[in-house]
């Protein structure tokens, strides 16, 4: 499996395991923050609504 499509795997599990209830609490938007500034993702490498949370527009 090629280094892109591990990253967009680990993307949509982290996304789907945080958004699993329906309801991402302060714990749960912070890590994703901090997945998303280490990894230094653009808003379009983020699933749709992650980006939103994150890295306001």
């Amino acid at each position: 499996m090629d280094p892109q499509a591990k990253l967009k795997g680990l993307l949509a599990t982290s996304w789907k395991s945080a958004n699993a209830d329906g309801v991402l609490s302060e714990v749960e938007k912070k890590r994703l923050q901090s997945i998303a500034e280490e990894l230094k993702l653009t808003q379009q490498e983020l699933p749709t609504g992650w980006a939103a949370l994150v890295i306001p527009s």
